[in-house]
């Protein structure tokens, strides 16, 4: 711990029992941190990817996925392409 002359204790009358600055623990580097961060989003990107190849959405796809879901929800179909 360092003593930080700039400073001054509420009472001065009574002395410092302790007076410390306080700094997180660096865990991950800059580097690392880059690394951590690509991974994450490969994953994310992957994921969208493998959910689009699933269930493909174009242009104009919404009206029919609404109509779909809906259905799904009253129990007459199941949704993302179920044609029943």
């Amino acid at each position: 711990a360092r003593c930080n002359p700039d400073v001054q204790p509420a009472n001065a009358t009574q002395p410092v029992l302790f007076d410390a600055v306080l700094r997180p623990h660096r865990w991950l580097s800059g580097p690392g941190f880059a690394v951590l961060m690509t991974t994450f989003g490969v994953v994310n990107f992957g994921a969208g990817l493998a959910f689009l190849l699933v269930c493909p959405v174009g242009p104009g796809d919404h009206q029919r996925l609404d109509r779909e879901l809906s259905g799904a929800a009253r129990g007459r179909g199941g949704g993302c392409g179920d044609p029943r």
